[in-house]
């Protein structure tokens, strides 16, 4: 039931549950008729709570409460997590990501218990939103990485897509853009093809990051200007492959000498950097 028919019968359901408070009574099945109660409660607060979020999220959150609670009175384990994962989805939505991070980790640990890798997938998904919006990047990292392992080889492979996507996300965030390369070309190798849209946008960040990648160490070989690191410049614009790998270190002490970008240390022979090759 929806709407009005909805909030009638849950006047109706609460009497009942009422009624079968510290009762053992059962239907022909042998079914507890409290636990029966509290599971058409914990359906219809999570029904009304979706029908009126947009426009009144603190009483959407409320119905969600009570679903909670209504799903560990009748001892449904897989229920009870999922209206956790809801309650920690609404509380990161209206931004409180520090009591939405709390239903979150308790829907982790039951899927843990419950050996239930799809819903760790979804757990570490949502942990990672809120440590990244929180600035908390390193447990955002561990996360997603976590988000990677689990989705990897599983059936479905538009969720290990969008898992690598959030870490090379994060990677090239933090600067990181070999990382970043290496999960946004998963993400566009696992991903639906019919999807076209986001095939490209997954192909654009791609090729952002592979230039940021690329012009890191390209900027290093020009800054340094030693003979071996200008002889990689050159070999690259011939082929312009995907990496420009030979700059990616910095250069030797002997060569910066060379160059003249650097100053002897005490004890050198030269008391002078060296004059650059002509």
């Amino acid at each position: 039931s929806r709407g009005i028919n909805a909030e009638y019968g849950v006047h109706y359901l609460e009497k009942f549950f009422t009624l079968t408070t510290g009762q053992d009574w059962q239907d022909k099945e042998g079914d507890h008729l409290h636990d029966k109660a509290a599971l058409q409660l914990y359906k219809t607060y999570t029904c009304l709570a979706e029908e009126i979020y947009e426009d009144a999220p603190s009483q959407s959150i409320e119905y969600l409460k009570r679903a909670y609670q209504m799903a560990k009175e009748g001892g449904n384990k897989t229920e009870a997590g999922m209206a956790s994962h809801r309650l920690g989805n609404i509380y990161e939505a209206v931004g409180d990501t520090q009591v939405a991070t709390l239903y979150h980790k308790g829907y982790l640990d039951r899927c843990k218990r419950d050996k239930d890798t799809v819903g760790m997938g979804k757990a570490y998904e949502a942990l990672g939103r809120c440590q990244k919006s929180e600035g908390k990047i390193e447990e955002a990292l561990e996360s997603y990485k976590e988000f990677v392992k689990i989705t990897e080889g599983g059936e479905d492979k538009d969720v290990y897509s969008q898992a690598c996507s959030s870490l090379a996300d994060l990677y090239n965030m933090l600067g990181d853009y070999g990382s970043a390369v290496e999960y946004y070309q998963k993400a566009a190798e696992s991903m639906d093809t019919e999807d076209q849209e986001r095939l490209q946008l997954m192909n654009i960040s791609l090729a952002i990051a592979r230039s940021h990648n690329q012009l890191h160490s390209y900027s290093l070989a020009i800054l340094h200007n030693t003979p071996r690191l200008t002889a990689s410049l050159v070999e690259w614009k011939d082929y312009r492959d995907d990496g420009f790998i030979m700059a990616s270190r910095p250069p030797t002490r002997a060569e910066s000498m060379a160059s003249g970008t650097a100053t002897p240390a005490q004890g050198d022979t030269c008391s002078t950097p060296a004059p650059k090759e002509q």
